[in-house]
């Protein structure tokens, strides 16, 4: 991840954003259940469209809610087990990444999920893995400026 994931990005370099490939965990024109709801209470709220930062905030967010849930109380043993054992599927209690949270011993997501997308027109859309591209990545990328 970098700049290219955040509006500021998209807004100071205007059209020259256009075609820029990035890698990512989350891109709103994915078909992600709830997404869509989240995304425009987050843009009525805040006046800009949620980033893969603040989907990520979302998603870390998701597994704290859930493992408090399962571990009944606040106690760190019970919450560090809880978040150990997270199973979630991506949509569920607004876990907003690709494929859902399983955590190997390591503390790593075994199901993690990428994306990379492009940007057009001041959008961020997916163009893979393909069974999300919502379009294909313009390659050579056109020169700045053209």
């Amino acid at each position: 991840l970098g700049g290219h994931v955040s509006t500021e990005y998209i807004n100071a370099l205007d059209k020259d954003a256009d075609n820029v490939l990035c890698t990512t965990s989350w891109s709103g024109d994915v078909d992600i259940p709830g997404l869509k709801d989240l995304a425009k209470k987050y843009n009525d709220r805040f006046k800009e469209h949620m980033d893969s930062t603040s989907a990520g905030g979302f998603t870390a967010f998701s597994v704290l809610w859930d493992s408090l849930e399962r571990a009944g109380a606040a106690d760190r043993k019970k919450l560090r087990d809880a978040i150990a054992a997270t199973s979630l599927k991506t949509g569920e209690k607004m876990y907003m990444q690709l494929r859902g949270a399983k955590f190997q011993p390591t503390g790593e997501n075994s199901i993690a999920g990428g994306l990379v997308f492009t940007i057009k027109s001041k959008e961020w859309v997916t163009v893979a893995p393909k069974e999300y591209a919502k379009t294909t990545a313009a390659w050579p990328k056109p020169k700045w400026g053209a």
